[in-house]
């Protein structure tokens, strides 16, 4: 009777230990696919992962760690025969120069699986290139993957990886076209790119899970599905095969990916030894402990009950050795055990922390009185499922039921954070909850454990949190709008200033240039000589402000335009020559032979940035009786770190130079070397700052090296970016126009859709305008105001509308408007502005009224043939064409600007017509006595406004008369014109009365002048 109990105890001390040892195997078996899974996400969410965005995943994993018995990972491509060599010309390029494909047996397939990418490389020398795909095993298990869309398992196989004959098996997941959610098998062979591979050698991944187990158990396992009929045997840790007297067996089978697996569980010798020698009360004792310790496993609180399972294990030691237990070491076992249980669940209610176990096929759970106090449910509450689910925050619920169906079907770990409603209060709680399910041999979940911990405190303290720090940073970002706010008012007020300043001075700087070359003593000429010094110095001050306060409100923009390196140095080293030559200095420069002939930078500004730098170095430059002073500028190619080329350009000097100390402030706005460099050698601070800015709009960056007394080198980095600059004309004409001998008559041109309707109030400018269309090959109507262009549109004749911007009765921009509102679907005319307002803006206010495109008066040939070019190209080309030389003065609209002081603009300028017109004597001559009349009568107009006090009206015929004036080349006049509109327009009587008084005498002389010229031609 004794040795039954003693034989069915035993039987129960091995099935309770194969139990826990198959559902380690399961869960050994089952972690390759999860690393497979990890991959098959990226393939999934981009087409092109490459080498090494594959080895880059792979090495995330601890393969020994994580995948015990696992080779690595490896993506097997589909590719056809025919696409084959293209296959290995990619593969090659992508990091595999000797990639070269491999078959095993069977090459009669169109479609191969080729080992495309394997990692750990290293641990897989032979299977990159293998076609598995060319194996009849490997091919049954594939496809079974592909056609299913599931993880698939293979029969035990011989790895080619593995030097010894060891059985080993391939895992595999298949991975469809991005996007591509097959629903067939026939969708699912058709989208399929290759799979996801995972080589395991059992008995290495076996000898992990018996490491783990407990003594004096051998193992062994065969695959049911084998062709022998017995099962082929794939792992045996006893590799003797003696088979063990009185040895205790039992048998399960595990399914596994669809394979069957028959697992047998032998007792060995030393089980036995300790079986014989134990009474049956002792088996009772260690079979009860150790059912509690399988109960701990399976609720996988093995840490929390780490303590209990050590004085377990201390106390069986005890027994076996001792061969004999009392009752009362029993009793103590029985009461330590307890009283752990006891320690842990204070630990719970200390840190709020409750387990919980649910039954997957009965609905029903059961948690720690912990678990219900932050639930805040009591014994009447029915702990389902349904249940569970209505404690959970309405706006939770949705998310944790599709997280449970996800951690299920990844047979993954839960861990969510959301909140709970307490039955007993209706008070809300955060809480943490981990959990995580257990499975049957068909892969069904049964249970759900874990815990659940009370975060509550900690949640409403972060969100708290959150808050303060939400409201901190709008604090912080109302300060700083109000400091950009503060920043742009400020640059503003300097750009203002330093118009209105600049004005007066062009004055000055005017008036010293007229003064110095009168007849004046020695002693006056020092004294004008100081003034002028003075005074370029002051305007260079406020041209500095200018462009850092340009700057600083982001108003300032460079040009990306072909520029000419060498041209754009030369012209700068030729202006400081006479500088370096009065301080007895050298001044040179070199150019590399391998620099281009031009790049794409903004010459304005560099010829600025090198001004900069070279008046810096000959200012801090001197010549004594110990060494001559030099200054150099080297332009050179060059190379960044990354390899990009760029052009050097370094300005090199033995002058003063710096400490580090200084170098490092050098860029900083208004700072200078130090507290005497100011006194000593003058300046803002801001030509460097500024510099730098500028190259950094240019894509570039400035460096310097300098040593105190021995010199510096400032080395302006920019990117080289080769450009071609058209070769220009020889001589003096440097653009060519093509005008036509005679324009089409108006019915012509109606036919050919191209007559131009010009709005124009001012008589002179109608006539200028209406030559210069007729010189290009067009035919124009004129309108004098926005009224009668909107009656003349209306009839549909026109190609394109020609406006000036200010016109009375309807301007040029309500007349767009009026236009573009009128017009049908699938219509557009082309609206052109022509304006003598070449204020900043003016062209935005035109675009946004509805025009095309836009022109500055008075405008020449030379500008307004390639905007009719543009808008309006004649039919048929420009045939009967003449060419017609024009010269290359400055910009009549340039001239037209308030840059100058009235003494120093043309009084007359005889050219003027013939640049805006060609060269027509007569049309010439007729025009200026046209003009010569109604200015007088215009001047008329604005004396009689003036005498009634109405400044505004003043300034509308100022502005006629401003326009005509400098279509004419009668500058001056102009100028005085622009500055009554401006003045009387904001209704200043006072300024605008003393800018009438300066109309009458710019006349007169500008009168003596044209009747003097009309004179000379009549002669």
């Amino acid at each position: 009777m004794e040795q039954q109990r003693i034989e069915r105890h035993a039987q129960d001390m091995l099935q309770h230990n194969a139990e826990r040892l198959t559902h380690d195997i399961n869960n050994h078996l089952t972690q390759p696919i999860y690393g497979l899974n990890g991959i098959k996400a990226t393939f999934h969410a981009t087409q092109n992962v490459n080498r090494a965005d594959f080895r880059a995943l792979v090495e995330t994993r601890d393969l020994a760690k994580e995948f015990p018995g696992i080779r690595g990972f490896s993506f097997n491509q589909r590719v056809t025969r025919s696409n084959l060599e293209a296959f290995v010309a990619d593969t090659r390029l992508d990091g595999a120069p000797a990639y070269t494909p491999r078959e095993m047996s069977d090459g009669s397939h169109d479609d191969m699986y080729l080992v495309k990418y394997i990692e750990p490389a290293s641990a897989n020398p032979t299977a990159l290139g293998l076609d598995i795909g060319s194996d009849p095993m490997r091919r049954i298990t594939l496809q079974q993957a592909i056609d299913s869309g599931k993880p698939s398992m293979s029969a035990p196989i011989s790895l080619v990886q593995n030097e010894l004959p060891k059985p080993g098996v391939l895992m595999m997941i298949p991975v469809y076209a991005k996007g591509a959610q097959p629903a067939t098998v026939a969708e699912r062979r058709a989208a399929v790119r290759g799979l996801l591979v995972a080589p395991v050698v059992i008995s290495e991944l076996m000898r992990t899970v018996t490491n783990e187990s407990e003594d004096f158990v051998n193992l062994r396992i065969l695959d049911l599905d084998a062709n022998d009929s017995h099962g082929q045997v794939i792992y045996d840790s006893d590799e003797t095969d003696v088979a063990e007297q009185h040895a205790y067996t039992t048998d399960t089978v595990l399914s596994v990916m669809g394979r069957q697996w028959s697992v047998r569980f032998r007792s060995e010798a030393g089980f036995n030894a300790k079986i014989d020698r134990a009474s049956p009360w002792i088996i009772f004792a260690i079979g009860t402990l150790f059912s509690a310790l399988l109960a701990i496993y399976l609720n996988h609180r093995r840490r929390q009950f780490a303590q209990v399972k050590k004085l377990v294990d201390d106390r069986t030691s005890e027994l076996e050795h001792a061969g004999k237990v009392s009752d009362a070491h029993y009793k103590a076992n029985q009461q330590a055990l307890e009283a752990n249980v006891l320690a842990m669940n204070e630990a719970q209610r200390i840190g709020r922390v409750g387990t919980y176990v649910t039954d997957i096929k009965t609905g029903l759970w059961k948690g720690t009185a912990v678990l219900d106090e932050i639930f805040g449910i009591d014994a009447t509450f029915e702990k389902t499922i349904p249940n569970w689910m209505t404690l959970i925050a309405p706006e939770f619920q949705k998310e944790l039921a599709e997280c449970y169906q996800q951690v299920i079907a990844s047979k993954s770990k839960f861990s969510r954070e959301y909140q709970v409603i307490r039955p007993v209060d209706g008070q809300s709680c955060w809480v943490e909850a981990l959990g995580e399910f257990s499975f049957d041999a068909e892969g069904n979940p049964t249970f759900f454990h874990g815990t659940i911990h009370d975060i509550n405190a900690r949640k409403l303290a972060e969100l708290e949190l959150k808050n303060h720090q939400n409201h901190l940073e709008e604090l912080v970002r109302e300060k700083t709008r109000a400091a950009e706010s503060s920043n742009l008012a400020k640059s503003e007020f300097l750009a203002n200033m330093s118009h209105e300043i600049r004005t007066p001075m062009n004055g000055v700087i005017g008036m010293v240039d007229i003064l110095q070359q009168t007849p004046m003593l020695p002693e006056q000429k020092r004294m004008l000589s100081t003034i002028a010094d003075s005074s370029q110095t002051l305007l260079h001050i406020l041209n500095d402000i200018l462009d850092y306060s340009k700057i600083e409100a982001g108003k300032l923009s460079v040009e990306r335009i072909p520029t000419s390196l060498k041209e754009a140095a030369l012209s700068v080293l030729q202006l400081m020559q006479g500088v370096a030559s009065a301080k007895g200095l050298t001044l040179s420069m070199s150019v590399s032979p391998d620099l281009p002939q031009a790049i794409y930078a903004d010459p304005t500004r560099l010829r600025q940035v090198l001004l900069n730098l070279l008046g810096n170095a000959v200012k801090f430059t001197r010549s004594d009786s110990s060494r001559v002073g030099t200054v150099t500028l080297v332009l050179e190619p060059g190379t960044q770190p990354d390899g990009q080329p760029v052009v050097l350009l370094q300005v090199r000097d033995n002058g003063i130079g710096m400490s580090a100390e200084v170098i490092s402030n050098l860029f900083t706005p208004f700072a200078q070397g130090d507290a005497s460099t100011a006194r000593q050698f003058g300046g803002t601070g801001l030509g460097l700052s500024i510099s730098g800015r500028l190259v950094s709009l240019m894509g570039g960056h400035i460096t310097v090296q300098s040593t105190p007394a021995e010199g510096s080198e400032f080395t302006v980095v920019l990117p080289l970016q080769e450009a071609h600059i058209e070769a220009k004309a020889s001589g003096p004409i440097n653009q060519r126009l093509k005008l036509r001998a005679s324009a089409p008559s108006r019915t012509e041109a109606i036919g050919l859709g191209q007559l131009i309707l010009l709005a124009e109030d001012n008589e002179t400018n109608r006539e200028v305008l209406g030559e210069q269309l007729r010189l290009l090959g067009y035919c124009a109507d004129m309108a004098e105001d926005g009224w009668v262009a909107l009656r003349k549109w209306r009839s549909g004749r026109y190609g394109l509308l020609l406006t000036d911007c200010h016109m009375p009765h309807m301007d040029g921009l309500e007349l767009t408007k009026a236009i573009r509102s009128a017009e049908t679907p699938g219509t557009h005319l082309p609206i052109i502005a022509i304006t003598a307002n070449a204020m900043q803006g003016e062209a935005q206010h035109c675009l946004d009224a509805g025009m095309d495109d836009y022109l500055s008066k008075p405008l020449r040939l030379q500008e307004l043939e390639p905007m009719l070019d543009k808008w309006l190209p004649l039919s048929g080309g420009r045939d009967q064409e003449q060419v017609v030389a024009e010269d290359a003065p400055e910009s009549i609209a340039k001239h037209a600007l308030p840059v100058s002081p009235i003494d120093t603009l043309d009084i007359f300028n005889p050219h003027t017509l013939t640049e805006l017109m060609g060269n027509n004597p007569d049309m010439h001559q007729r025009l200026l006595k046209k003009f010569l009349l109604n200015a007088r009568r215009q001047i008329n107009s604005i004396e009689a406004a003036m005498l009634d006090g109405n400044a505004p009206q003043a300034a509308d015929v100022a502005h006629a008369l401003k326009s005509a004036a400098r279509s004419v080349g009668a500058l001056a006049l102009g100028e005085v014109c622009e500055h009554i509109e401006a003045v009387g327009q904001i209704d200043d009587v006072e300024k605008t009365a003393a800018a009438v008084a300066n109309l009458a005498p710019t006349f007169d002389r500008a009168l003596a002048r044209i009747e003097a010229h009309l004179g000379a031609e009549t002669c």
